[in-house]
């Protein structure tokens, strides 16, 4: 089984991420828009309980936050992936060390690089066009978080689905 732990945004922002996630997302019928905190890995169906306890303590020594979308990325030349870009990525860093340090199966190969994907998997001229255009798109969205959200896929073909989700520590109403 597969698992990965991501943020999904609000409404607003989901549906205008998906504005091009569906003509350039090959992801995009397997997940809704997120923002991930761990890639996906694979652990056996003994270690769900621990990884869910681990996540709920995680999720319950954080503070709900905002995250605010600023402009349209790129990782190309290394990936040909577009992406809406945050600009405060201090929450999502810390989230994401909390995690990795927790649950050392989920490591990552690349520098930790807080975004939403919109497009990914094209060829270089579809990137060079399509990233062309949308750099140019004033970004200005912003979205509150309150939860964390664990999601599972039995196999790379499959949808994910949301295991369990979390919701981040609510400071106020102690």
């Amino acid at each position: 089984m597969y698992y990965c732990v991501v943020i999904f945004p609000s409404s607003p922002v989901q549906e205008k991420a998906n504005t091009y996630r569906k003509r350039y997302d090959s992801q995009y019928a397997f997940i809704p828009p997120h923002v991930k905190l761990l890639n996906p890995f694979q652990l056996s169906s003994g270690q769900l309980n621990h990884l869910t306890e681990t996540i709920r303590r995680i999720a319950g020594n954080t503070e709900p936050f905002t995250l605010r979308f600023h402009k349209v990325g790129s990782f190309a030349p290394t990936n040909n992936v577009i992406y809406y870009g945050i600009e405060n990525k201090e929450h999502l860093t810390a989230l994401h060390r909390e995690l990795t340090d927790r649950i050392p199966v989920a490591g990552d190969p690349y520098t930790y690089v807080p975004h939403l994907t919109i497009a990914q998997e094209l060829t270089v001229a579809e990137l060079n066009d399509v990233y062309g255009r949308l750099r140019m798109v004033n970004v200005n969205m912003s979205s509150d978080v309150r939860h964390i959200h664990l999601l599972q896929r039995p196999d790379p073909d499959s949808v994910w689905e949301i295991v369990q989700s979390f919701p981040l520590a609510n400071k106020e109403s102690e």
